[in-house]
């Protein structure tokens, strides 16, 4: 019998676990190297294990539907690369099949899918509002400046 596919959740708990990193900072588009290698891996495994569309694992991600082939390839040319990241890679994959087959897990429940997704909507939007306070901290301090160069130029 094929063991269950383990819920997208459980991937990310395990690669985060295995890399130090929250499993909340893999949602959006923080490009800290710390944070960028562990989430092309959660993405792979997620590609290979869960059987969740692209779409869907991009989605959860607050990643665009290309971030998933993308990661994908980043993280399968490694493990052709290197075998220490083959076996590293391989190891997990095994860790998080064998936790999902323990607790039976075919997919997260509705109620946790829409959890799930409402947490990384909430991220996602978290990270679109700061860059928005970004660019109006920009455009004020621009303003700014340009009263001072007015203020400067007049008679």
């Amino acid at each position: 019998m094929k063991p269950p596919a383990p819920p997208l959740a459980l991937v990310k708990r395990r690669v985060a676990g295995r890399y130090g990193a929250p499993p909340e900072d893999f949602v959006g588009r923080r490009a800290a190297r710390a944070i960028v290698w562990p989430r092309h891996v959660a993405i792979y495994l997620a590609r290979q294990l869960t059987g969740h569309s692209d779409a869907t694992i991009a989605e959860r991600f607050g990643r665009t539907h290309t971030a998933v082939p993308y990661a994908v390839r980043v993280v399968a040319g490694r493990m052709d690369e290197d075998p220490a990241v083959a076996a590293e890679i391989a190891a997990l994959r095994d860790e998080i099949v064998a936790t999902a087959g323990e607790r039976g897990h075919l997919h997260l429940s509705p109620q946790d899918e829409a959890i799930e997704t409402a947490a990384g909507l909430l991220l996602q939007a978290a990270e679109f509002r700061r860059a928005a306070q970004a660019q109006l901290d920009r455009l004020a301090a621009t303003e700014r400046e340009l009263a001072r160069v007015i203020q400067r130029a007049r008679p």
